[in-house]
């Protein structure tokens, strides 16, 4: 995924079916977003990133149409969908995706990838969160459906109160069970939609939910899993996981500065702070960065 602001404008998000499910704790949607945009864009560069998202991409029956016509499209392009990965518990399902020819034409390897969202280790807690009993087991198998036939599988884990303690635990499940992951991103979430409205529920300060991810990247690094770290700041970071946090994957217009990173001498590299966030807990966490080492 791009790491840097400047790679935002090769950035396409296609949304394929209901755009924020009525039922996940933390599912977001700017209010008036449109929930039926499936469309592919006409033009195309050589570094494009393609996200496939919805809501959930796999309820949409043209799902695999989109993917073989987004391919013939951009063709050099590195497709991402974004999935909670449920369906493809049905092995029938899995094995049609991957009768698709979704290579690219340049032979780049890094062509396509799903991303899974996994909240926990621990069934009820995951299932909590999504509010669909079941969906745990589901996802579980899906992934090792999708490993199984050879695909790329990148496991998210957004951090909320509700999940962020046990991100140790969360960690070495996934070391266990899905050791051919192709990376682990534990994702600050962001408070509009469902997120908003669960606030008290779902909202955890970033020092908190930091605090739990650093627990789990040991048992990462010992699987041999890479991570990632979407938008956590870098001043909450100690400085050894700063390139595995820095750029943004979002508009300027969702993110924030604190008025203290004006002195800030990381705040180009820095993933910056969530306005909706900013709105809810302030900007009492954050302290400039004074050196670039």
């Amino acid at each position: 995924m791009p790491r840097f602001r400047g790679l935002q404008q090769q950035l396409r998000f296609l949304h394929l079916g209901h755009f924020d499910s009525p039922l996940l704790v933390h599912a977001w949607r700017r209010p008036g977003q449109d929930r039926r945009r499936h469309f592919v864009p006409r033009q195309a560069s050589h570094n494009d990133f393609r996200h496939l998202t919805g809501g959930e991409p796999s309820l949409n029956p043209g799902l695999f149409k989109i993917l073989a016509h987004a391919r013939e499209k951009f063709p050099n392009a590195f497709l991402f969908l974004l999935s909670n990965g449920r369906r493809f518990s049905y092995r029938n399902y899995a094995e049609q995706l991957a009768r698709l020819d979704l290579r690219r034409a340049d032979g780049n390897p890094e062509a396509f990838r799903i991303g899974v969202p996994l909240y926990s280790s621990k069934a009820e807690i995951h299932d909590s969160i999504t509010r669909a009993p079941g969906s745990f087991g589901q996802a579980v198998a899906g992934i090792k459906n999708l490993l199984s036939l050879g695909f790329k599988v990148e496991i998210r884990n957004i951090l909320t109160k509700q999940n962020y303690a046990g991100s140790a635990q969360f960690a070495k499940f996934v070391a266990a069970e899905f050791p051919k992951a192709e990376r682990v991103v534990f994702i600050n979430a962001k408070y509009t939609g469902n997120a908003l409205k669960n606030r008290e529920k779902a909202g955890v300060r970033l020092s908190d939910a930091i605090s739990g991810a650093l627990k789990a990247l040991p048992a990462l690094s010992k699987a041999g899993i890479p991570f990632r770290l979407f938008h956590f700041p870098l001043c909450l970071l100690p400085r050894e996981h700063w390139p595995a946090a820095e750029g943004t994957t979002k508009e300027d217009a969702e993110l924030v500065f604190a008025p203290q990173c004006a002195s800030c001498a990381v705040r180009e590299k820095c993933a910056r702070i969530w306005k909706s966030y900013a709105e809810l807990f302030g900007f009492g966490e954050f302290k400039p960065v004074l050196v670039d080492e």
